[in-house]
C-alpha cells in the first residue's frame, strides 16, 4: 500500500509511503559511513482476515 494505493485504506497507505522515505532517506544519509538500510515491501497476503 506504500507504492499502489487502493480505495479505503489512505491513512494505511500513507503510513506505508512514509516507512519507505524513511528507509530510502536513511540509506542515503548513512551510505558514507557503509550502513545499508531496506525496506522490504511485502505483496498482499490472504490470511483468515482478510
Amino acid at each position: 500500500m506504500g507504492i499502489v494505493s487502493a480505495p479505503g485504506n489512505v491513512p494505511y497507505g500513507c503510513v506505508k509511503a512514509g516507512l519507505i522515505a524513511l528507509a530510502k532517506g536513511a540509506a542515503l544519509e548513512e551510505a558514507e559511513y557503509g550502513v545499508t538500510c531496506n525496506a522490504i515491501c511485502p505483496g498482499f497476503v490472504e490470511t483468515d482476515r482478510t
